[in-house]
This record gives C-alpha cells, sequence and structure tokens, in this order.
C-alpha cells in the first residue's frame, strides 16, 4: 500500500501539472524539409487532415515555407527557441549568412519580421530589412545594439585641414565628431636625410590638437602614418624608403626616432606605407620584411600597420604572408584602381572607369586568401573622395568614356582628377543632379563640366 503524504501528494500534483501545462501548450512539431518540404506533404505524414493542420497552424502561409521552419502537427503552440539578451544586456547578436532574409532569420528564432525591425533600429549600419548585408551583425533579441565593430579607420590629412580651415574660418580637429572611430591616422609623417621620422614644423600643431580629442574619446587611437604620394613618389625623396630599409643601421636609426616620435606626443602607433616602387631594387623585398620584424621588436606594445597595395603588381614586392606576423593589421588600399594616371598606363585603355569597382576589390581580397593571409587581420580602405576625369567628348556619358586626364580641381582639393566627399555632394546639391548607381561595379557616377566623376556613397560602402 502507498502512503500518500501531503508533501509527496503536492509533490505529484505539481508535476503532473507542469506535464500537463506543457503538453497543452507546446504542439508536436515536424521539420520543413526533414523531409517533407511542402503542407500537403507534411499533414499527409502526420496522418492528420489539412483542416486539423490549418486549424494547428493559424495564420500559416504555406507558399514560403522555409526549409528548418517548424510547424505544428497536433493541438498547442510551436516551442518558442526566441534567444534574450545576454548577461552584459546587449542583444543576443546574429551574423547574416548567404541567402538570408529577415523572413528566414526570424522563422529560426521563432520571432517575427517587426521584431526584427524594432530591435535593430540602433543598431549600427541598420539599413532595414530590405538591406541586409553578409556578415553583418544583428539583434535577434530586445538589447542593447551590438558593439561598433572593432576597427573604424580614418585618416585625417595635414593638407586637408589646412585648406578648409582657409575655407571656413575656425575650422579645427576639434569640430569633427570622432565617436566610433577606432584608429585615427595622422596623414603624414615623412623620411629625412638622416633616416629619423619627422612631421613637418606647421604640422604640429595638428597632431598635438588630434591627439588631445583622446581625452573626449577614450577608446580612440592615434597612429602617424607614413609617406604621402608626392614624397613617395617624387624625386628627390621617392628613394627614401628604399634607402632606410636598406641597411640594418638606418633601420634601426629610423625605429628609434619612431620611438621618440611616439613618445613625444603621446601617440598610439604607426603605419607604414605600400608604396613598392615598379622600378625598385629587388632587395627592397627582403629589407622590407626585415624592417617589420625589427619594428615589431622595437615597438612590442605600439600599433603597427601597413597600408597594403590592392593589386598584384604592386603586391608581388611583398612577402606579405610574413609582414602579416610582424603588424597588428594591414590596411589594403582597395581604392584608386583607375585614375587619371591611366592615360600614361601601357596597356590601359584611356576610358573612365570607377575607381573603387567591387569587382576589383573581390579581385583583391582572393590576392590575399591565396597568399594564406587571415582576413580577420585585413582592413578595405573607402574612399572619402571621388576621382574626376576630362571627356574627350563631353557628350559621353558614364563609363568607358574616352579621358583626356583628369577634370577639374575643385575649390578645397585644388587638384585636377580628385574631388573630395564635401566637395562632390556640394555639387550634387547646388546642380540638383541625380548621380547614377552602376550595378555591376556598385559605384555612382555623374557628368559635369565636361567631366565625369566617380565616386561612392553610404549604400555602396556598405
Amino acid at each position: 500500500m502507498v502512503n500518500l503524504t501531503k508533501a509527496s501528494l503536492l509533490s505529484t500534483f505539481y508535476f503532473l501539472s507542469r506535464a500537463l501545462l506543457a503538453s497543452a501548450a507546446d504542439c508536436k512539431t515536424a521539420t520543413v524539409g526533414s523531409p517533407d518540404s511542402t503542407c500537403f506533404d507534411i499533414y499527409t505524414r502526420a496522418g492528420i487532415t489539412a483542416a486539423q493542420f490549418a486549424s494547428y497552424n493559424p495564420g500559416l502561409d504555406c507558399s514560403v515555407l522555409q526549409i528548418g521552419q517548424k510547424v505544428c502537427i497536433s493541438p498547442g503552440s510551436l516551442p518558442s527557441n526566441a534567444p534574450g539578451p545576454s548577461p552584459n544586456g546587449t542583444c543576443f547578436e546574429y551574423f547574416v549568412q548567404p541567402n538570408d532574409s529577415c523572413f528566414a532569420i526570424a522563422t529560426k528564432f521563432s520571432i517575427t519580421v517587426d521584431q526584427i525591425e524594432e530591435w535593430n533600429k540602433n543598431t549600427w549600419k541598420w539599413t532595414g530589412c530590405s538591406g541586409l548585408q553578409i556578415g553583418f551583425t544583428m539583434c535577434v533579441s530586445p538589447g542593447n545594439p551590438p558593439p561598433i565593430p572593432a576597427q573604424i579607420h580614418v585618416y585625417q590629412t595635414a593638407y586637408n585641414l589646412l585648406s578648409q580651415a582657409a575655407l571656413q574660418p575656425g575650422h579645427s580637429v576639434a569640430d569633427v565628431d570622432w565617436k566610433g572611430f577606432t584608429d585615427v591616422k595622422f596623414a603624414f609623417a615623412t623620411i629625412s636625410q638622416g633616416m629619423e621620422i619627422q612631421v613637418a614644423d606647421g604640422d604640429v600643431p595638428l597632431v598635438k590638437e588630434l591627439v588631445a580629442q583622446k581625452a573626449r574619446y577614450p577608446s580612440m587611437k592615434v597612429s602617424i602614418a607614413l609617406g604621402g604620394w608626392d614624397f613617395s613618389q617624387s624625386e628627390p625623396t621617392r628613394d627614401l624608403f628604399s634607402v632606410m630599409i636598406g641597411t640594418s643601421g638606418n633601420r634601426a636609426t629610423f625605429i628609434s626616432s619612431v620611438k621618440n616620435m611616439l613618445s613625444t606626443y603621446n601617440l598610439d602607433g604607426i603605419e607604414y606605407p605600400g608604396a613598392i616602387e615598379r622600378n625598385a631594387p629587388a632587395t627592397d623585398t627582403p629589407n622590407l620584411t626585415a624592417f617589420f620584424k625589427e619594428l615589431r621588436a622595437g615597438l612590442p606594445n605600439s600599433i603597427i600597420s601597413c597600408a597594403t597595395p590592392a593589386g598584384y603588381w604592386f603586391l608581388q614586392g611583398f612577402e606579405i604572408d610574413k609582414i602579416a606576423g610582424s603588424v597588428d593589421y594591414l590596411n589594403m588600399m582597395s581604392y584608386d584602381y583607375h585614375g587619371q594616371w591611366d592615360t600614361n598606363v601601357a596597356g590601359q585603355a584611356s576610358v573612365t572607369n570607377p575607381h573603387t569597382s567591387l569587382l576589383d576589390i573581390e579581385s583583391s581580397v582572393l590576392l590575399y586568401l591565396r597568399a594564406g593571409i587571415d582576413l580577420a587581420k585585413v582592413n578595405l580602405g573607402l574612399a572619402w573622395y571621388g576621382r574626376t576625369y576630362q571627356l574627350a567628348d563631353t557628350s559621353c556619358v558614364g563609363y568607358n568614356c574616352t579621358m583626356t586626364g583628369g577634370g577639374f580641381p575643385g575649390p578645397c582639393s585644388a587638384s585636377a582628377g580628385y574631388l573630395t566627399q564635401y566637395e562632390i555632394d556640394s555639387i550634387l546639391n547646388t546642380s540638383r543632379i541625380q548621380p547614377t548607381l552602376d550595378g555591376s561595379s556598385q559605384t555612382y557616377w555623374f557628368n559635369t563640366q565636361g567631366a565625369l566623376i566617380t565616386f561612392d556613397r553610404e549604400d555602396t560602402w556598405a
């Protein structure tokens, strides 16, 4: 005879109640695609009628079933696997996969598309369910938005600051909203004849002002970028990079001067330019590898990066797989694939081309993958400017038009073949021109003043 005490009766009642509630709340499920993919196949296999299946799944649209979707084949509600926020208050994060849609993601997590839209209102770079990008980090639960990606870099050039200050009195580094940027690079420092890093006297106040912003933006690091196009490509300074990396003594002198500069100005690191000359000596390749190894040894706690080429012609001058082991990251120069210089490139047609074509960028990424580079260490460069071409025939519009060189200079940039994003936006705002999106390259273009301008916007950067 079983002795049922009050405690055992309560315990039995509790567990029976839980079981009954569970059975009443949760239906028995079938998974779309395992093995059946249509409503007819699912309810037929389950041995129920179409009417029963419909009653178990009110509102279900059988024409848009998703592989992996759960459906009820008995009374009750679908078991929920909706995630909750992380312990730190951040939402549950999901990385968008190829062929994903908000509907598919909602189905996977037992949530709704409306909830996805609501939870991602403040997610960085969220453009709505219609603009999902592979690899995008999004919320699939309530909570704080995912943190801004670990590395967002920006180059602040001294000549742009000085030009803007001349056009807009009172403009300064402090006027810039640096929120969200993890690494700001001051461009540019150069190499002295004595093989030491140097900053022009007129740029020193700008460096100090930029570094001072770290007090307002604690997560921001400030590095010094070495180089500059004219310094790197023009006489009499173009050979200084080869000379500096050419001997262990010169490398040691330079690295010692970098240490002093970082300490003097409270800088966090240095970026070395990746412009290997077409006619540079073959010894530059191993010397550059040795330089980065010694630079890392000399600056073990500083940020070291390298601006690396995007094209095979230049990249073949790098032992990129070896250099990658000595740097914190590689900044691929995934821009300037084309420009007014194409008039002087053998085998390259003198026609208008986008300078940031997605097709070119994809080819560059494949080069790095073939070299065995971990893409987590690679940052893609985004050009905050456009390239311009002077047209041979001003009635020709778009890409593949014959060009004769760079288009008109802007009031701020003052350089043919180049316009800042601010200058481009000003032209569009005052002229009411509607730029054209080129689908294959994912770039914008428009014609004005006998020139073609090619550039990007936020949607093509994304």
